[in-house]
């Protein structure tokens, strides 16, 4: 899932492994665990390919506050928690630009 730094993605900023990520879509809420931040080259274009595993990766421009096109891609990957996990439930419809009807957030350090 992308979004812009400056707008939906602007809390991303100070996430860190171990966070936890809250997904609510139409089809319900889903809540995963931050494995990975990652800060990479626009052409990274492996880490948004699908593949089997289920999780969530978020990818926005960085730096969040440079002025203009941004040099860099600002990546977290997470993790379904247990939770989510044990009844199987997948997010549907989440592709590129589909924010209707969707809201998110973070908590630092795991804790909600």
């Amino acid at each position: 899932m992308a979004g812009h730094r400056d707008t939906y993605f602007r809390k991303l900023h100070g996430i860190a492994p171990g966070d936890t990520v809250r997904l609510t879509t139409p089809d319900g809420a889903f809540t995963y665990e931050v494995d990975s931040v990652l800060i990479v080259s626009p052409t990274r274009g492996d880490l948004l390919r699908p593949d089997r595993r289920v999780g969530l990766t978020l990818v926005t421009c960085y730096p969040f506050h440079y002025v203009g096109p941004a040099p860099n891609r600002f990546v977290v990957l997470a993790q379904p928690t247990m939770s989510l996990a044990a009844n199987g439930a997948i997010p549907r419809g989440l592709g590129w630009g589909s924010h209707h009807g969707l809201s998110s957030g973070f908590v630092r350090g795991g804790s909600e």
